[in-house]
């Protein structure tokens, strides 16, 4: 009964991540104490066989939902399977009160995706909209 965090992956790594979660899934281990992160903005660095740095990247912040729409397209994970490595299952494991699940009572930070396409369509934080196909809040950065 441990628990597992894994980096998100992006379109310029191997996918190891969805391997491996994949490989969980099939081995029927319990997911509930399994993570995602994206480490957004944090550094990436890419390795040649030989070791080698190759380049020094930084991961976007969209490989979390790369990640999942890939678990979900191509891994058959279902769509609670793969949104709770991101949703619930941090929030359980950090002890988050209010957060993680849609409940009364909870923060409202809620986020909209069109099923086929994966796009962000709304965006809500503690209830009040973000985002919406004609709507953007700027930024207070």
């Amino acid at each position: 009964g441990g628990l597992g965090d894994f980096t998100a992956d992006d379109v310029l790594v191997d996918n190891e991540s969805i391997s491996a979660l994949s490989e969980l899934k099939k081995e029927n281990i319990d997911l509930k104490n399994v993570t995602l992160s994206s480490d957004g903005f944090g550094s990436f660095p890419v390795f040649n066989d030989e070791g080698e740095l190759v380049v020094y990247n930084s991961m976007k912040p969209t490989s979390l939902l790369y990640t999942v729409k890939k678990l979900i397209q191509e891994e058959n994970f279902s769509f609670q399977e793969a949104f709770s490595l991101i949703t619930s299952n941090p929030a359980n494991i950090l002890n988050l009160k209010k957060k993680g699940h849609i409940k009364e009572s909870y923060d409202a930070d809620i986020v909209i995706l069109n099923q086929e396409s994966f796009s962000i369509d709304y965006v809500l934080s503690n209830g009040i909209l973000l985002k919406s196909p004609i709507y953007l809040v700027k930024s207070f950065v």
